[in-house]
């Protein structure tokens, strides 16, 4: 069921009492939303429960009324239009009435409360009383009998000239049909106990927004206000992106050949590119140069001197081929013993037993033979790019050299890395292959 609140703004609850009353109370509300919007020309089902003693006492009355709201959601009832008020003992007892709507029509009610009934609907009692009946005489003379109902009887006793039905004050036509004088105004009643704090009320509706005022004179302009301090000089921007390559320029006049200049050091080894076709044998190259003279074997013992023998008087023999030289032996030395060396041949190879390396002498260094050490590359700036020149050979890693990758464009600026790619573009329209890439610092011709 869709939230719907029900806020009674006014509720009207009397008898009309004319000659012959009608058994009924009037009920008057507004029906609202939640938004607190009245709900207009709405049809809605109201149902009536009169409870006996306590709010959730035994149901004395109820009644179903269904209603069709004004254009401001308002709705007139009666209460006992179609079931029977005066059945209802008002003599006992407090009664309480409970309101509950129906906004759907679809017979499911939601509760707006339980609320006790006052002074007004106890009329309904007063009629039950009916007129006192004169029996002549003096005694008393009792009202509304009901042959043996329990509802409490409204008492005149013509001796004593007194109406007692508990606290209530009735005007009543005299023993003799003339109407006696105005009795004394009786003693105050105690004041009753307060009976509990009635259930908040739902909030109001909010006001409608009032209209925006209009808009006030403008001021005078102030005068202009003193120019401030010069501010501090802002730091330097951040470094600009390089500018776009500009265009090749124009080949210039081929000058004159210079000198040959001294050889340069090897470059970075390439890309490893797709096997090519087997070649044919090349010719056998030079024998290498012979090895060192191997160390002398220890000396034998001394035999035993033999007896002296005959002088034979034999012919000397001829003398024998001479026979296969031997094979060299790399020799091993440590790096301290290496460095014992006195004025090394250039080409001289060791072992290092200290690195556990093969070495060669290059007529100003000892440096590792490729294949046999680790290829390391120079970081001069540390940005752990290698330089593209200045390969050393060596087993252990020397000071300031990496083992790669050897991409670095400029070895002294950490800001320059590895340069870009560029594609292969054998057609000459611009486009590059995008299967055929390598990196480089500068564009290859083709590329």
């Amino acid at each position: 069921m869709k939230n719907i609140s029900l806020l009674i703004t006014l509720v009207f609850m009397s008898f009309l009492l004319m000659a012959q009353p009608p058994q009924k109370m009037n009920y008057q509300t507004i029906v609202r939303n939640a938004e607190g919007q009245s709900m207009a020309n709405r049809a809605v089902v109201f149902r009536f429960t009169i409870h006996d003693g306590a709010v959730s006492g035994p149901v004395v009355f109820r009644e179903v009324q269904a209603a069709k709201t004004n254009p401001l959601g308002l709705v007139n009832l009666h209460i006992g239009e179609s079931s029977r008020l005066e059945e209802v003992n008002w003599g006992i007892g407090a009664k309480y009435l409970q309101v509950e709507i129906d906004m759907e029509g679809k017979g499911v009610f939601a509760d707006m409360g339980t609320a006790d009934l006052l002074s007004v609907p106890y009329a309904l009692y007063a009629r039950q009383a009916g007129s006192v009946d004169d029996n002549a005489g003096s005694g008393s003379r009792a009202a509304g009998g009901n042959g043996g109902s329990t509802t409490p009887a409204l008492v005149w006793d013509c001796a004593t000239r007194t109406l007692s039905l508990g606290t209530q004050t009735v005007r009543i036509v005299n023993c003799d049909g003339s109407f006696g004088s105005t009795g004394a105004t009786g003693a105050r009643g105690a004041t009753g106990p307060t009976g509990p704090t009635g259930a908040n009320g739902l909030n109001g509706v909010t006001g409608a927004t009032g209209a925006t005022g209009p808009t006030g004179v403008m001021g005078t302009a102030g005068a202009t206000g003193a120019t401030g301090p010069t501010g501090p000089s802002g730091s330097n921007g951040a470094k600009g992106m390089d500018g776009q390559k500009g265009d090749t320029g124009a080949t210039g006049a081929t000058g004159a050949t210079g000198p040959t200049g001294a050889d340069g050091q090897d470059g970075a080894t390439g890309a490893t590119g797709t096997d090519g076709q087997d070649g044919s044998d090349g010719a056998t190259g030079a024998t290498g140069p012979t090895g060192a003279d191997g160390q002398d074997g220890a000396t034998g013992a001394d035999g035993q001197d033999g007896s002296d023998g005959a002088t034979g008087a034999g012919v000397t023999g001829a003398t024998g081929p001479t026979g296969p030289t031997g094979d060299g032996i790399i020799p091993s030395l440590s790096t301290a013993d290496r460095d014992a060396l006195v004025s090394p041949s250039p080409g001289t190879f060791i072992y290092n037993t200290s690195t556990n390396c093969f070495e060669g002498f290059n007529g100003q260094s000892w440096v590792g033979i490729p294949g046999y050490a680790t290829a390391w590359y120079p970081d001069a700036d540390g940005d752990g790019l290698g330089g593209i020149t200045g390969l050393l050979y060596s087993c252990p890693q020397p000071p300031g050299y990496i083992t790669g990758p050897a991409l670095d464009c400029d070895d002294a600026d950490s800001q320059i890395g590895s340069g870009d790619y560029y594609f292969l573009d054998a057609d000459g329209d611009g486009l590059g292959d995008p299967a055929s890439a390598i990196r480089a610092c500068t564009a290859p011709p083709g590329y």
